[in-house]
């Protein structure tokens, strides 16, 4: 699975690992993916394409956020 997240949304081969966290955040069936990696996990960018991907194959995305916004209080 974190090998067709490189491919899907574009993340480079050097920053494997950051489709792993995303396919064990699948996987497990997470609410919240918390992180401080806006280049290839909090992108916006990135979001978009993973829902939209996540949700032709039938499978649901957990919430990708910074720890700023996990704690925003509206």
């Amino acid at each position: 699975m974190a090998k067709e997240y490189l491919a899907v949304l574009g993340i480079p081969k050097k920053s494997a690992l950051d489709a792993v966290h995303i396919a064990y955040a699948v996987v497990y069936k997470l609410d919240y993916l918390l992180t401080w990696n806006c280049k290839h996990l909090a992108h916006g960018e990135i979001r978009r394409k993973l829902r939209r991907y996540n949700g032709s194959i039938g499978l649901e995305t957990p919430e990708i956020v910074t720890p700023i916004e996990l704690m925003r209080r509206d």
